[in-house]
């Protein structure tokens, strides 16, 4: 998983997205944006359907982070778990 923020020195998060979409090996991991930036109407449809969730840097606590975290890789684990039967049922 990618934890992203927005407001970075060199790059900023809407170019790592775009970045991420570039390589197809990258593509399925999950990204949780997490920024103190306050979203324009435009800038949350350009993350919509590209990012898992969008968290406000002062509005959540570590707790609420760490359990977004555990419920993506749970998520993570499972679509990769039932991608590899599949894969083995098509082989054997």
């Amino acid at each position: 998983m990618i934890l992203l923020d927005l407001v970075m020195p060199v790059m900023d998060g809407f170019s790592m997205l775009d970045a991420i979409k570039k390589h197809p090996q990258w593509q399925r991991l999950p990204v949780v944006i997490l920024t103190g930036k306050e979203l324009t109407a435009m800038e949350r449809e350009l993350l919509q359907g590209r990012v898992h969730n969008v968290l406000a840097k002062g509005s959540v606590s570590a707790n609420d982070l760490a359990a977004v975290v555990r419920q993506l890789l749970r998520q993570h684990s499972a679509a990769a778990r039932s991608a590899a039967e599949l894969a083995d049922k098509q082989r054997g």
